[in-house]
């Protein structure tokens, strides 16, 4: 019996000594539990002000994204206003020079009807003077008079001479 307690105390002292560690690893477990759930507490918030930031980030990429969207809309639409525009400056060039140039032809004509009305008006008043009657008439009658007054005194001065 003495050798059954022995045993006994043997066994029951080994076991303490398995209670004491296994007490160590369980309060070892504990305590790595405890900081296992402090990183898990510490991940967590961490993971909320990551989603947090997530949300906000991808906030400001869709308002760029739709920013981008807009500004290539824009952009589109300025390439096509400014194509349009360039057609529409050719075609007022095109137009411009079509003008200027019937503008010439016109003052070339103008410069040929002036010069044409000027030689009329010169030739009007060249056949003017020739059938102005009255003028003639007076400038033969003075003639006449003149000769006659001329005539006159031949006979005067032919007949003082003469007995």
């Amino acid at each position: 019996m003495q050798k059954e307690i022995a045993r006994q105390k043997d066994g029951n002292s080994r076991l303490q000594g398995d209670g004491t560690v296994l007490r160590r690893d369980g309060d070892k477990q504990v305590a790595d539990l405890y900081e296992l759930r402090k990183d898990n507490e510490f991940q967590a918030a961490r993971n909320l002000d990551l989603s947090a930031q997530v949300r906000e980030l991808e906030a400001r990429l869709k308002d760029r994204e739709d920013q981008l969207f807009m500004q290539r809309k824009d952009l589109d639409a300025n390439k096509h206003a400014n194509s349009t525009l360039r057609s529409h400056n050719v075609d007022g060039l095109a137009e411009k020079d079509a003008l200027e140039k019937h503008a010439q032809v016109l003052q070339l004509q103008n410069d040929e009807i002036t010069h044409e009305l000027d030689k009329f008006c010169e030739m009007d008043e060249y056949v003017r003077s020739q059938l102005d009657r009255r003028s003639r008439v007076l400038g033969l009658r003075a003639r006449n008079e003149q000769e006659l007054r001329q005539s006159f005194n031949r006979v005067d001065d032919a007949r003082s001479r003469s007995p």
